[in-house]
């Protein structure tokens, strides 16, 4: 059974690869450069991040680089059906374009100025990394519709979070800054499997420590309180709910209930990511 699933997905595989060859390069300037037109067809895997021009001191040619790139192609010549959305220049585009036709990714390209571009160059065998361009951010509304049915990858370079977990929080936050990321690599991956599962986060607060409880996304309140204690579930009453950079701005659940930012909410209400819920009940 394993081998006839190798042989179709190889079969799929090249099926896809001439269907790329065949199909127009939309390259042309003015236009918002998907690589190729849009199927509905259900792929194994999507990456979504910048392609990166990485460029070598002492070699002439760069090569093509990026995380979202590298874990495309390690999917397709594995077999899997694999889509990336990019964001890259013209001068790199047609090479990109050349390489997925070679590797059968449906490649989706928006429209860039610049590449992301890196400076490598070793020093006493360390290697050093210069950051010398960086394309806009890709983001959700650049995301065609066929592509978000589709499970979630989180493109993560080991070696590049590593480095940058051995720097201050100071510098690597800095170091973040200049890259174009948001956040570090697991709290994007987190976040990401909490949208592929559909999934929320909502708070409990004491005295002497704060709580998170994982729900389905919109949950309502009543059984968001199950998730705490099947008792605050069966006798709930209602739930004093407030956000919590709410609560931060307020200093203190008092002087919020005296701003009037934390508000009373019944059974059906649903829970929403990030917010600080406070269960009357009674059993």
């Amino acid at each position: 059974m394993a081998g006839a699933s190798q042989s179709g997905k190889r079969g799929e595989r090249e099926e896809a690869r001439r269907d790329a060859d065949g199909r127009e390069n939309l390259s042309r300037e003015g236009r918002r450069d998907l690589a190729r037109p849009v199927q509905r067809v259900m792929f194994d895997l999507v990456t979504i991040g910048h392609t990166a021009r990485d460029e070598f001191e002492g070699e002439p040619e760069w090569r093509i680089g990026g995380t979202a790139t590298y874990a495309a192609a390690a999917a397709a010549c594995l077999g899997d059906r694999v889509a990336l959305l990019t964001r890259v220049g013209p001068n790199e585009r047609e090479r990109l374009a050349a390489r997925c036709r070679e590797l059968g990714i449906e490649l989706h390209a928006l429209e860039s100025a610049v590449t992301t571009t890196f400076s490598f160059r070793y020093v006493d065998g360390r290697r050093h990394l210069r950051l010398k361009a960086r394309a806009k951010g890709i983001g959700a509304e650049a995301i065609p519709p066929p592509l978000r049915e589709t499970s979630a990858v989180v493109p993560v370079s080991a070696k590049l979070e590593a480095e940058i977990a051995e720097l201050p929080p100071e510098e690597a936050a800095s170091f973040r800054k200049e890259l174009g990321l948001a956040e570090p690599a697991l709290d994007r991956l987190i976040r990401a499997t909490y949208e592929l599962l559909g999934l929320c986060s909502f708070f409990t607060v004491g005295e002497d420590e704060v709580r998170a409880w994982t729900v389905p996304r919109g949950a309502p309140a009543q059984q968001a309180a199950g998730a705490i204690h099947t008792d605050l579930e069966r006798g709930f009453i209602r739930a004093e709910v407030i956000g919590w950079q709410e609560l931060l701005k307020a200093g203190s659940e008092a002087n919020a209930k005296k701003l009037g930012v934390m508000r009373t909410e019944g059974k059906t209400y649903p829970v929403k990511d990030g917010e600080i819920l406070h269960v009357l009940f009674n059993v």
